[in-house]
């Protein structure tokens, strides 16, 4: 043998015994043989480009969207008057006013015939945008007068609200109603009982946007002032004379939903109980501290008390506090 087979030889046998050594003949042998599983082969599922093609018939929901802030009309200051139907029931627009008036269909409480009897015309002003803000009234103020009826007449009173019913969110047109303002209002805003409405049944037709209200009006007092509006002795002038003072605001609910505050619930319900106060001794008291520098005796005889003196923390630092830790 050749002194190189010599060395392979030597080489092969010495990697065989360390192999050995290491793993241990079963595993050794189970490397030799060792191989996996072949995978199952996937096969990819044919696809196709589907074509789309738009929906037809109406976009509700292009036709619903809002391009932009919708548009706010307030009616503007002005008088008109309009005789009012003989039907009950039936209404007549008042000049160029967004207001229908008429005759209601029930004639209310009747106290009198001659008190009772209907009027025949009705003038309504609307009042300017300062004067309404002025009032504290978010809406419209309308002031109504009736003549040539009793002094327990109505006024059917319809108001078109579609100008201006996106003027507040939150449901706002929803949640219009008419509401009776004092005689007083326009003399004394700011007097809070010149301030206390009265609310008067409302019909709120939202689909066409109208609010509509049996008014009562004193019908008997004799027109008085300017019946265009002008100047300051008009038909506002003599408020507490016939001519009913009438707003157009929001309620705290409406067909939209309920939008009244929510109750605030008390602070201490949130929180966790507090912490019991030590109970009192025997005397229902507490014992006062012991003076500092007293002695620590017991209590005595005589006035047992179950309470131990705690002396007060030490208000000066020992001798060689402050170089301790240096």
């Amino acid at each position: 043998m050749t002194q190189r087979r010599w060395i392979r030889a030597t080489a092969v046998t010495g990697a065989a015994a360390v192999l050995g050594g290491i793993l241990g003949t079963d595993i050794a042998a189970a490397a030799g043989k060792l191989s996996l599983p072949r995978l199952d082969e996937v096969k990819p599922v044919p696809v196709s480009e589907v074509k789309t093609k738009k929906a037809g018939g109406r976009d509700d929901a292009a036709r619903d969207a809002r391009r932009g802030a919708p548009k706010v009309t307030w009616p503007q200051a002005a008088t008109a008057e309009a005789e009012l139907p003989e039907r009950r029931g039936a209404t007549r627009r008042a000049g160029k006013l967004p207001v229908l008036v008429g005759l209601p269909e029930s004639n209310g409480k009747a106290k009198a015939a001659k008190d009772t009897a209907p009027p025949e015309s009705a003038e309504i002003r609307v009042l300017d945008r300062a004067t309404t803000k002025k009032l504290g009234v978010e809406g419209v103020v309308l002031a109504v007068r009736g003549t040539g009826g009793g002094e327990d007449g109505r006024v059917r009173v319809t108001l078109d609200y579609s100008g201006f019913e996106h003027a507040y969110g939150a449901g706002w047109a929803s949640r219009l109603s008419f509401v009776r303002l004092p005689a007083c209002a326009l003399e004394k805003p700011d007097d809070p009982k010149c301030a206390r409405t009265e609310p008067l049944a409302t019909d709120n037709d939202t689909d066409s946007r109208t609010l509509t209200a049996d008014v009562p009006v004193d019908a008997t007092a004799e027109p008085s002032g300017d019946a265009a509006g002008n100047g300051p002795k008009t038909m506002l002038a003599s408020a507490a004379e016939g001519v009913t003072l009438l707003a157009a605001t929001a309620a705290p609910s409406g067909a939209g939903g309920d939008y009244k505050a929510t109750p605030s619930v008390p602070r201490a319900a949130g929180r966790p109980a507090p912490r019991p106060a030590a109970s009192p001794g025997p005397t229902g008291s507490r014992p006062p501290r012991r003076p500092a520098g007293s002695s620590r005796s017991c209590p005595s005889p005589t006035t047992p008390s179950p309470w131990t003196a705690v002396p007060p923390p030490p208000t000066t630092r020992p001798t060689g506090w402050a170089t301790a830790g240096r």
